[in-house]
């Protein structure tokens, strides 16, 4: 027998209502999500913002290097900083 294997959209849309039912599950019980759940979601934030800032940098990094006139690579550079600046 041959399994047939779900798409993709399927596939998230069963973790979104398996995730729903869990909040349900857990909502009278708020004293689990806080300690046992929530350091997981803070180490998956911290490893996004770990993997998204190399990304960005590197990838304006090969924005600049690609660039051949040299006036555009300084006021490309100063609006930036300028941006990421803020940040």
């Amino acid at each position: 027998m041959k399994k047939r294997k779900l798409s993709l959209a399927t596939q998230i849309f069963i973790a979104l209502l398996l995730g729903i039912i869990a909040g349900i599950c857990l909502m009278k019980n708020a004293d689990i999500a806080t300690s046992y759940i929530k350091p997981f979601g803070t180490i998956f934030l911290n490893l996004i913002k770990w993997v998204v800032t190399p990304l960005v940098f590197f990838s304006i990094m090969a924005g600049v290097i690609s660039m051949r006139d040299i006036r555009k690579v300084g006021s490309i550079g100063v609006k930036t900083i300028v941006y990421y600046g803020d940040q």
